[in-house]
């Protein structure tokens, strides 16, 4: 998911109890409360959450400091430097810290002067224009409040209190304009931040868009990263490059069409080898099957699901008409009996010596199938939770200690009372268990 921040510029010359800490805690309440309003900020268009943002804060390892705040001052939706005067310039008329103006200066480049929302603890000067270095005379004065250090715990609460209820006013003013909503990203930026966020979510190595940029052969991030910017403009090559590249329809990302992960029925063949031939196989050249996932839905009806995951991390989703219970006709005991067999296939193949596919059961909940199978969410978020053996038992005569769900020994019952009056699959079974 891709957040929309504000980024706070913070100085840490003067008292952090009276500066940083209570500047960051009122912008916090500020943002809290603008995030909760949905005709100023609205979660689908502007990325799902509004953050705020400081320095270094959640990225990784030891990034370059000078670049990692000007990139991220670059996306931010508003930019917040304190502007506290700490010292004195030659000619004894002071200044903020000079860090948090090279900051300002680069907001001013790229946000513009409407997205910038000075503060000032005038407990240590006023933003008069003689006492203001030149280059933010003519600016619009920054929000101010009084709190010295040393103050009391009240003098605190109230000056961060009112300071929230301005930052509040001031967001707003900015998330309202007319020049905020013109710089609102088109919506393909927001369908490739919107990708990238999903592609991370199960990535330990988070992806960002340099990362984009090599991978489909660029010489420089630049010209990507203004894509997920909104800066510049990819192709619809580019988009189907990047849609191939991380297995996601191309549709959806060139129009907004259907849905983010490929989603399609599955009607398994009833010859148990073409099945598992079908299951065990991925669609395409260059990529191979990594993981076979098998759910089954928990509850009376017990939906078969599938769901595969390559050796490039793409995934594809599957339903299927088959229903894993006693709610079936006569259609659907022979799809079961036909799956017995196969599963029990699956269970050779995936024994056999060298073979390096992960099949995994599942027993899952009708609303986390619900969310897979939209195609909206990537599916490896799911593909750790309610793990089962029940594909590997319930055809086995041997293993009879579990009872997966209501009515699974009857059902093992009726479809094995199937399966020996169908000579086609008694034979079939036969020479499975003899190494066919």
């Amino acid at each position: 998911m891709t957040k929309t921040s504000i980024f706070f510029s913070w100085q840490s010359d003067r008292n952090s109890l009276t500066g940083r800490n209570l500047i960051e805690r009122a912008l916090e309440r500020a943002i809290s409360k603008i995030s909760k309003d949905i005709n100023l900020f609205e979660p689908d268009r502007d990325g799902g959450a509004l953050i705020l943002d400081r320095d270094t804060r959640n990225v990784a390892g030891s990034p370059p400091i000078v670049e990692t705040i000007f990139r991220k001052i670059d996306s931010a939706a508003v930019f917040v430097p304190d502007l506290t005067f700490v010292g004195t310039r030659s000619d004894q008329r002071p200044t903020p810290n000079p860090n948090v103006l090279i900051e300002y200066g680069w907001a001013l480049k790229v946000l513009g002067h409407g997205r910038v929302v000075g503060v000032m603890n005038t407990a240590y000067g006023e933003p008069s224009g003689e006492n203001m270095p030149f280059d933010l005379r003519h600016q619009r004065n920054p929000i101010t409040y009084f709190c010295p250090e040393g103050a009391s715990d009240a003098v605190k609460v109230a000056a961060r209190d009112s300071l929230a209820k301005d930052f509040e006013n001031a967001l707003r003013a900015v998330f309202s304009s007319k020049e905020y909503q013109e710089t609102l990203p088109g919506e393909i930026p927001t369908r490739l931040n919107q990708l990238l966020g999903q592609i991370n979510l199960v990535r330990h190595e988070k992806i960002r868009p340099s990362h984009v940029a090599q991978m489909l052969g660029e010489d420089h991030a630049l010209e990507v990263e203004g894509w997920f910017l909104g800066k510049k403009t990819p192709t619809f090559t580019n988009l189907l490059g990047i849609a191939e590249l991380f297995g996601v329809e191309a549709k959806w990302l060139q129009h907004g069409d259907g849905h983010i992960y490929p989603v399609a029925h599955e009607e398994l063949s009833r010859n148990p080898v073409e099945a598992v031939n079908r299951l065990l196989s991925w669609d395409g050249e260059v990529d191979k099957l990594e993981e076979l996932h098998l759910i089954r839905a928990a509850d009376d009806a017990g939906s078969l699901y599938i769901v595969k995951k390559s050796k490039h991390h793409h995934f594809r989703i599957y339903h299927t008409l088959i229903h894993v219970s006693e709610v079936i006709g006569a259609t659907g005991e022979a799809d079961l009996m036909s799956l017995f067999v196969t599963l029990e296939f699956l269970y050779k193949r995936r024994s056999e010596d060298g073979y390096k596919v992960s099949i995994v059961g599942h027993e899952m909940t009708r609303e986390d199938i619900f969310v897979l199978v939209k195609g909206n969410t990537n599916p490896g978020l799911f593909l750790n939770k309610r793990k089962s053996t029940w594909w590997e038992d319930i055809w086995d005569r041997n293993m009879n200690g579990s009872n997966y769900w209501p009515g699974y020994h009857s059902l093992r019952e009726r479809i094995e009372r199937g399966i020996s009056m169908n000579a086609h699959l008694t034979q079939l079974r036969a020479n499975i268990r003899r190494g066919m």
